[in-house]
């Protein structure tokens, strides 16, 4: 079935193939649309057509720039060279007249012979992007008639730029970036905190030189956790689905890095992450992230209904809780209070991870995820959360047994954070909420610091 854009002169899209990709003749019958169509062509596409572009732009390779409409003619190597556009036309998305110059040289080309990649992505990721275009590698035939327009056209793949450290560092930072705030800061305050309490570790006076001392070990063991729990989730098609629309900055939704090499790098990570783990502490719980990446991602936990996926989620922090407070405590064990902690903690994700979904609505849809906006609708989702939030914000004060001021400020921001749920429905308000929602959880994990001896 074709996808037909209500422009003057009609533009199709073939289907895709069973592999997820365009044959070579339904590329070719692909017609150009009128240069109206492709200026208001974020306007007139539907979801259907968005979802089935995006999946051809990533199942293929291409380059997410300003105008995908004209990237197919460029970049197809069965286009002849005569119908391609100039990098100028490119941008301005006209054809050169037939009679000029630079057309008799264009015709004069050799079939196969690629214009160069002209982007036109203008965020943050713009350089990037452009590296990755000149870096990739054009072949034409090896004996062109005309070798002046050869060696201009052509980028052999021994001349391509070789990649930096300082590309690969920022390529790791990309992954990784989302969940800091998430995962990575309010897992290290619980280990440092937890640490830091008399009553949840064997240790008989912890002091905050020792702990803090092991502070660089702690933040090392979540980053090294989140790092391989991310690329095993950002590399599988349904993940690079959804972030082709909520998180289109993330490496592979730009072509940074490929799902093969995002499954490489996956190889190294793995033992690395293990033998990390047996030298920081905190090994049983890696191994048991391990496991729970592989139920989330490979086997598709994250995609059923979303009790599931919070269970998951919740059996994760508890692994993140107890490791950090393993790695921060050194040598000394757990209580069966600490533990009792953990599992209160996993308590209070199952019951309020679903701040997660409200800004990821679209790309949930987009991808097929049962998540609770999704099922229930928002009114009822945005309930589910907020009175749990109330609830703990009481509840752990209550447990630790704090004073009057170990009430006041849980209240306060849980309070906050629920009536910001309930009040700001936007993509923008609920962003907020999820940073307000990391905040609210270090203010709970901060709570055994005040608990009567």
């Amino acid at each position: 079935m074709f996808h037909t854009l209500s422009c003057p002169r009609p533009y199709t899209i073939p289907p895709l193939g069973p592999d997820g990709r365009l044959a070579g003749k339904d590329f070719q019958l692909a017609r150009r649309p009128p240069r109206s169509c492709i200026e208001s062509s974020t306007s007139i596409f539907t979801r259907e057509t968005i979802s089935s572009l995006e999946r051809h732009k990533i199942l293929n390779g291409l380059p997410r720039g300003r105008s995908y409409l004209q990237t197919p003619r460029a970049l197809h190597p069965h286009a002849h060279a005569s119908s391609r556009t100039t990098p100028h036309n490119m941008r301005t998305g006209t054809r050169s007249r037939r009679g000029g110059a630079k057309s008799k040289r264009r015709q004069q080309e050799p079939e196969g012979v690629s214009s160069p990649t002209v982007l036109h992505d203008k965020g943050p990721n713009a350089k990037d992007q452009q590296y990755e275009a000149e870096a990739t590698p054009v072949t034409g035939r090896p004996n062109s008639p005309n070798k002046r327009n050869s060696s201009r056209h052509q980028t052999p793949q021994s001349q391509a730029p070789p990649r930096s450290w300082k590309y690969h560092l920022r390529t790791i930072w990309l992954i990784t970036v989302n969940d800091l705030k998430s995962i990575v800061a309010p897992e290290t305050a619980f280990g440092i905190f937890s640490a830091l309490a008399p009553t949840l570790t064997t240790h008989p006076d912890p002091t905050i030189f020792t702990v803090f001392s092991r502070l660089p070990h702690v933040i090392l063991w979540n980053w090294l956790n989140v790092l391989l729990f991310d690329i095993a989730n950002q590399r599988l098609p349904n993940s690079i689905l959804e972030d082709s629309v909520n998180k289109p900055w993330r490496p592979i939704p730009t072509g940074r890095l490929t799902p093969d090499e995002a499954r490489r790098l996956l190889l190294v990570v793995i033992p690395v992450v293990f033998g990390a783990t047996l030298w920081l502490g905190g090994m049983w719980e890696a191994v048991a992230m391990m496991v729970l990446t592989w139920m989330y991602n490979d086997l598709g936990a994250a995609d059923e209904v979303y009790v599931v996926r919070n269970i998951i989620n919740a059996l994760g922090f508890m692994c993140y809780s107890s490791g950090a407070t393993a790695v921060a405590a050194g040598e000394y064990e757990l209580t069966p209070r600490a533990y009792t902690w953990i599992a209160i903690v996993g308590a209070i994700i199952f019951s309020t991870l679903s701040m997660q979904d409200l800004p990821d609505v679209e790309g949930d849809a987009a991808r097929g995820r049962l998540t609770s906006p999704l099922v229930h609708g928002d009114t009822f989702a945005r309930w589910s959360i907020a009175i749990p939030i109330l609830f703990w914000s009481f509840f752990c004060p209550y447990f630790w047994e704090v004073g009057w001021m170990g009430y006041a400020i849980p209240l306060v921001f849980g309070g906050w954070l629920a009536g910001r749920i309930l009040k700001f429905r936007n993509v923008a308000g609920d962003k907020k909420s999820w940073q307000m929602w990391c905040f609210w959880t270090g203010v709970l994990y901060a709570l055994p610091l005040f608990a009567k001896a």
